[in-house]
C-alpha cells in the first residue's frame, strides 16, 4: 500500500540513524517521502481484488533478486556464472557448495567435499585456495583484505592455477618451498634480514608504505616476502608477494639495455655506432658523434633530466625536441657522467628504428616470455588494477597514479618509453636476475651470450661513478648495494623505490620493490634501507 506503519517506522528509525534508505512499493504513499531512493511498480490491478500476492508481491520479489544477484556480482561474490559466496552450513547449501567448488576447480565432487571440510564449509576459501595454489589461511587473508571479492583474491595472487586435467602455456609462480640451507643460508639469519624490510614497512603508514622483498641464487627465488600496503589511498590493499610495481628506471635495464644488446649480437649495430646511423635526425646540433655506448653509460653530455611533459607536447614531438638539443661542452663527450633518462628514451627509439616494433613489443617477445615473465610489461590492463602497488598523488590529475606509470615524460609518451614504463613483480624481477647470474641463460633458455653478459658488467667509465652498459657498479662508498658488495657485482635503482642488485662471484641477486612515492617523493628512508638489506643478505651467505 506504501504506507505499512512497521515499514514506515522502520524507515524513521533508519533515517535518523543516518542509514540510506531504499523502498521498493506497489503503490504511492507515505513510504515515498521517508526514503532515499523508491522503486514504485506499477503492474496494474490485481486478477483477484484485495489481494497483493500475485502481480505486485511477484514483481517485488523480481525485482529483489535482480538487486540481490547484481549486487553478489559487483561484490565479486561469484565466480564465472557460479554462485560462490555462499557457506554451506546446512544441508542444501552443502550440496550446492560442493557441485559448485568441482564445477569451478574442474576436480571431483568427492575432492571437493574434502576441500570444503578443510576449509570449515567456506566456499570462497576453498575456491581460491584452490585457484592460486595457496594455503587456505593465505587465501581468507586475501579475501579480507579485498572485501571479501573472491575474483579480486584470485587476481591479486597471481594468474588463476589451471585446473589438473588441462594444460597451459605458462607454468604458475611457485614450484614449492626452496630451503635455504641448500642454497647456503642460514634460515635464522636470513629471517632477519627480511625482518630489516619488515621494521622499516611497519604498519604501512610511514614513508615507505609498502615493499616485496626476494632473493635469488643459484636460480631459486627465496620469498618473495611482502609488507605493508600496496595502496593505502583512494582505499586500502594490502601488499602481496606477487603485487605489481611501476619498476621506474629499472625499465633501462629490464626491458632497453637488453634489447639493445641483442640487436648488437644480431649484428644488426655496435657499440661505437653513432645514434645518428639509425635515427638521423639525432644527429642535428652537433650529435652526430654520440653513440650508442655514450647512451649506454651516461656519457653522452645530454642533460640529466627535462620536465618535456610541462611543454605538452606528443611523443613524436618529445622525440623531436630530444633531437633538437643542443649538447653542452661537447669537448668532454664520454669522459663525464650524466645520468640522463633522454639517452634511454632515444635507446628505445634505436630499438624502433632497427626492428620496427616498439620497445614493450620488442622486449615482451624476446626477454619476458622466454624467461616466463608472465607479469612483466608496459601499460597493464584495467583488470589487474587490485594487484598493482599504487604511487605517487598527482595534483595536476587530481588522483593517485595506480596502474599507470608515475614518470611524468614516460605518461606524456603514452606509457611505453626506453627509460620508465614497465611494471614487473619481485619474482619476475628475480627470474631476470637470474639469467644474469647464470651468464645469460636461465632455466636453459638462452637470452643473451655469456660473452654479452660480460662485456656489459664490465667497467666503460673512468672516475668516481663507475658504470657499466646500463648498468650502476660499485663505487666504494654509499651503494643501493649496501658495504659488501663484490668488485663484479652491478645493479640500478628506480625512483619509484626499486632495486635490484646482482653478485656474480656469490650468484645472489637481491630485489627489493617498494611503492616509497605512495607518500611522496621526498622520503628519503628508502636509500639507507636498500643497503641495510643488501648488508643482511650477503653477510651470512656461504
Amino acid at each position: 500500500s506504501g504506507q505499512t506503519p512497521f515499514v514506515a517506522g522502520v524507515l524513521e528509525e533508519a533515517r535518523a540513524r543516518g542509514a540510506k534508505t531504499v523502498a521498493l512499493v506497489g503503490a504511492l504513499g507515505v513510504l515515498m517521502e521517508l526514503a532515499d531512493v523508491v522503486i514504485c511498480v506499477d503492474v496494474g490491478p490485481e486478477v483477484v481484488a484485495g489481494s497483493t500476492r500475485l502481480k505486485n508481491a511477484t514483481a517485488q520479489k523480481m525485482i529483489l533478486n535482480m538487486i540481490s544477484t547484481a549486487t553478489m556480482i559487483a561484490l565479486g561474490r561469484t565466480y564465472s556464472n557460479l554462485m560462490a559466496g555462499a557457506s554451506s552450513h546446512n544441508a542444501k547449501l552443502t550440496r550446492r557448495a560442493r557441485r559448485t567448488l568441482a564445477s569451478a576447480a574442474q576436480i571431483s565432487e568427492e575432492n571437493a567435499e574434502k576441500e570444503l571440510r578443510e576449509c570449515d564449509g567456506e566456499l570462497d576459501v576453498a575456491l581460491v585456495s584452490l585457484l592460486t595454489g595457496e594455503g587456505q589461511a593465505v587465501a581468507r587473508a586475501s579475501l579480507q583484505a579485498v572485501n571479501g571479492s573472491i575474483r579480486r583474491a584470485i587476481t591479486m595472487r597471481g594468474s588463476p592455477k589451471p585446473p589438473a586435467n588441462t594444460t597451459s602455456v605458462h607454468k604458475t609462480h611457485g614450484k614449492g618451498k626452496v630451503d635455504p640451507q641448500a642454497l647456503g643460508f642460514s634460515p635464522k639469519r636470513l629471517e632477519a634480514a627480511f625482518d630489516v624490510v619488515c621494521r622499516a614497512v611497519g604498519d604501512g603508514g610511514g614513508t615507505i608504505p609498502g615493499a616485496v622483498a626476494a632473493i635469488v641464487r643459484r636460480g631459486q627465488i627465496i620469498g618473495p616476502r611482502a609488507y605493508g600496503l600496496a595502496v593505502r589511498s583512494p582505499e586500502r590493499v594490502a601488499m602481496r608477494p606477487h603485487t605489481l610495481f611501476d619498476v621506474a628506471s629499472l625499465t633501462k635495464v629490464m626491458a632497453t639495455l637488453p634489447s639493445v644488446l641483442l640487436l648488437i649480437e644480431r649484428g644488426l649495430a655496435r657499440l661505437d655506432d653513432p645514434l645518428a646511423l639509425f635515427v638521423p635526425s639525432f644527429g642535428r646540433a652537433g650529435k652526430d658523434k654520440v653513440t650508442l655506448r655514450h647512451l649506454l653509460t651516461h656519457t653522452s653530455r645530454l642533460p640529466a633530466h627535462v620536465d618535456l611533459w610541462h611543454l605538452g607536447l606528443s611523443r613524436l614531438e618529445i622525440i623531436e625536441h630530444i633531437c633538437n638539443l643542443q649538447l653542452e661542452d661537447q669537448a668532454r663527450l664520454a669522459q663525464d657522467v650524466i645520468y640522463s633518462d633522454l639517452g634511454f628514451i632515444m635507446l628505445g627509439e634505436f630499438v624502433h628504428a632497427v626492428t620496427g616494433q616498439s620497445i614493450a613489443d620488442f622486449a615482451r617477445e624476446n626477454i619476458f616470455e622466454p624467461l616466463g615473465m608472465i607479469d612483466t610489461d608496459f601499460l597493464p590492463p584495467d583488470d589487474k588494477r587490485h594487484r598493482i602497488a599504487a604511487t605517487e598523488y598527482r595534483g595536476d590529475y587530481g588522483k593517485y597514479m595506480w596502474g599507470e606509470v608515475h614518470d611524468e615524460n614516460a605518461y606524456a609518451m603514452g606509457g611505453v618509453a626506453g627509460h620508465a614504463g614497465l611494471f614487473s613483480t619481485a619474482e619476475d624481477v628475480a627470474r631476470y636476475a637470474a639469467m644474469w647470474l647464470n651468464g645469460g641463460t636461465h632455466q636453459g633458455k638462452a637470452v643473451l651470450s655469456r660473452l654479452t653478459v660480460r662485456t656489459a658488467t664490465a667497467r666503460h667509465t673512468g672516475g668516481a661513478e663507475p658504470r657499466g652498459l646500463g648498468w650502476i657498479l660499485p663505487s666504494g662508498t654509499h651503494s643501493s648495494g649496501g658495504d659488501l658488495l663484490s668488485p663484479r657485482a652491478f645493479g640500478h635503482t628506480g625512483f619509484t623505490g626499486t632495486s635490484l642488485w646482482c653478485i656474480p662471484e656469490s650468484d645472489i641477486g637481491i630485489v627489493l620493490l617498494t611503492n616509497r612515492v605512495h607518500a611522496g617523493r621526498n622520503g628519503t628512508d628508502i636509500y639507507p634501507l636498500r643497503a641495510r638489506f643488501a648488508n643482511a643478505v650477503l653477510a651470512h651467505a656461504e
